[in-house]
C-alpha cells in the first residue's frame, strides 16, 4: 500500500490491495511505468518462492508439465505492449450504481510485458484436439460469500486466442 501511495496511484482498497492510476498518470506516453499500472486484486498478494514456484499445465495435453521460474526463464521470451483494462473500469459513473470495486477512469494501463510466449508452452504440453480452452488460475486464493471452501480466481482463453502473436 505504501509502494502504491508514492507511485501516485488512487488507493481503493488496502487489504487486498486494489489501486488505480490517477488521471494525471494517464495523460503523457503511451508506455505506463510499472510503478503507475493499476492493481487489481480479488484476494490477498500470495507469499511465493522463487525458488520452488512452477507454473503447472495440464488437462487436454499429451504430456503435462510443471515448469519452474529457472525454466521459464530459459526459453526462448518476447516482449510486446499491450493495454489492459479491469471490466469494472468506469464504475462509479454506472447508474444504477453496480456492486464491485468504485472505479473511476483509471483502472487501465499499457505497459511493456516481457515473456515466454504461451503457444510455446502449450506445443511443448501437446494440445490434443478436443482441447478448447485454457484456464489460468491464480497462486492466490480466499473466500467469497455464497461459497463454502476457497477459491482462486481465474480466466481462460480460447486455444486459438491462447496462440495469437503476443500471448
Amino acid at each position: 500500500c505504501q509502494y502504491a501511495l508514492e507511485s501516485n496511484l488512487v488507493v481503493h482498497k488496502a487489504h487486498p490491495i486494489n489501486c488505480e492510476t490517477s488521471i494525471r498518470a494517464l495523460v503523457g506516453s503511451v508506455v505506463m511505468p510499472n510503478a503507475h499500472c493499476f492493481v487489481r486484486n480479488h484476494f490477498q498478494i500470495p507469499k511465493l518462492d522463487p525458488a520452488t514456484f512452477t507454473v503447472t499445465i495440464r488437462g487436454q495435453v499429451d504430456r503435462p508439465l510443471e515448469l519452474s521460474l529457472a525454466d521459464l526463464r530459459g526459453m526462448k521470451s518476447q516482449t510486446t505492449v499491450a493495454t489492459l483494462e479491469c471490466a469494472g473500469n468506469g464504475r462509479t459513473l454506472f447508474d444504477p450504481p453496480i456492486p464491485g470495486e468504485k472505479w473511476n477512469l483509471g483502472a487501465v494501463s499499457t505497459a511493456e510485458w516481457t515473456g515466454v510466449p504461451l503457444a510455446e508452452i502449450l506445443d511443448q504440453a501437446g494440445v490434443r484436439s478436443d482441447g478448447r480452452e485454457v484456464v489460468f488460475l491464480g497462486a492466490d486464493s480466499g473466500s467469497v460469500a455464497g461459497r463454502k471452501d476457497p477459491i482462486a480466481f481465474g480466466r481462460s482463453l480460447t486455444i486459438d486466442q491462447a496462440r495469437d502473436e503476443g500471448v
